[in-house]
């Protein structure tokens, strides 16, 4: 959905991982006993670094029990790249169609990728064996993609796995700001104000607060969410570097932060629109997903 650079804050660099802190940061993940899952995303493209399958095996090596995520969207993912995936043993793809027509994707992304997406999603849920890795389609919903939500639904509920042992599901979210650091004006879209959200008896809540997750950038730079990854230096959120601390003292660092932040509400947070999302518009084909409105495959038809 955020393909188009120009909404993205100047402070923000653009490359790849350097190899030094390529091997750093395996050098870290190695001795963090208490590590369960590493994901691979960020506002760009994993498959797009060059030398993302050699991580992957080296992580894979280190850490045989890891939990690999990765975020995609999609139009890299060809057939060779979909096996190698599968032979790693990545434990769930996070693939972002998020646009629900070829016109609406065209206008916002830029490109002309739509059926190829969506080619791409088909193959990856053909080859992939005993449900595995799981998958979860992204869609994005405001007034111009709302209309056509429903039809996706109906159409990619069928070709996931439901049930108690899967952890496929559709996500459904609105735009989000992170953390104010997106200029969505070049969009044309405006997002709804603190001042409004309290208005509609929403409370705000950030899950993000609750969780042990540990946001990385290329840089080595530990924050305490995604979203705080497109805050100046001036914002106090980049906690420290894996050069100079271990992923165990820096995430103890970052669960104090939270808490301070969970007490504090500073004006950073109550602006990101991350707090306010899950109140309106998760929406998921899994009987287990445990946020938003839950949708069962065989109550679909009746929506």
């Amino acid at each position: 959905m955020f393909c188009p650079r120009h909404i993205f804050p100047k402070q923000r660099s653009l490359g790849h991982i350097s190899d030094e802190m390529k091997d750093i940061l395996l050098d870290r993940i190695e001795e963090y006993p208490d590590l369960v899952k590493v994901h691979l995303v960020g506002l760009g493209e994993p498959l797009c670094y060059p030398k993302v399958f050699e991580f992957l095996e080296e992580l894979r090596e280190r850490k045989p029990s890891a939990r690999i995520i990765i975020s995609s969207n999609c139009i890299l993912l060809n057939e060779e790249n979909t096996r190698r995936i599968l032979d790693i043993g990545v434990w769930k793809l996070k693939l972002s169609l998020n646009l629900p027509t070829r016109a609406l994707h065209k206008k916002y992304t830029r490109t002309d990728t739509y059926d190829l997406v969506k080619e791409n999603i088909h193959r990856v849920l053909k080859m992939r064996k005993k449900g595995m890795p799981f998958i979860e389609i992204r869609l994005m919903k405001w007034d111009e993609t709302s209309p056509y939500i429903m039809d996706e639904l109906k159409f990619w509920g069928p070709h996931l796995k439901h049930g108690a042992k899967s952890n496929d599901f559709i996500h459904v979210t609105r735009l989000e700001n992170w953390m104010g650091g997106l200029d969505v004006k070049a969009l044309g879209m405006r997002f709804l104000t603190h001042e409004e959200v309290l208005e509609r008896g929403w409370f705000i809540n950030c899950g993000d607060l609750s969780t042990d997750i540990i946001v990385i950038t290329k840089e080595g730079n530990l924050f305490p969410c995604c979203e705080s990854i497109m805050l100046s230096q001036d914002d106090n959120f980049n906690l420290g570097n894996i050069k100079d601390h271990s992923i165990m003292e820096l995430t103890q660092k970052a669960l104090e932060f939270k808490l301070y932040l969970k007490g504090t509400r500073p004006d950073r947070c109550l602006a990101c629109t991350k707090t306010m999302i899950a109140q309106d518009v998760d929406w998921s084909l899994a009987p287990d997903f445990i946020t938003g409105q839950v949708y069962a495959k065989e109550d679909v038809e009746k929506l």
